[in-house]
């Protein structure tokens, strides 16, 4: 998987400029990279959402408390990116 590690690598480095703590686990299939956020400004929100844009998956769920965790999957190669254009997924 030497690929998608280089991507989420490029994703984690994006993440930690922007000034977030990423969380990186190995699933089966890819490599999936978590970050909290209590309200992100718009100074962070930018740079979060680039980075998450360079996954071949990616969302966002919040907890009653307010507190927000984005996630970026980026998936083995064997699964490959051309699903992402439209919008299917492996």
């Amino acid at each position: 998987m030497p690929l998608a590690a280089s991507r989420a690598r490029k994703i984690i480095a994006c993440l930690v400029a922007a000034g977030f703590e990423p969380r990186v686990m190995n699933q089966y299939g890819g490599v999936r990279v978590e970050v909290d956020s209590k309200q992100p400004s718009d100074d962070s929100w930018r740079p979060l959402l680039a980075a998450l844009e360079l996954a071949d998956r990616f969302g966002a769920h919040s907890n009653s408390s307010g507190f927000s965790t984005a996630w970026a999957l980026v998936c083995a190669e064997t699964f490959g990116r051309a699903d992402r254009s439209t919008g299917h997924q492996p």
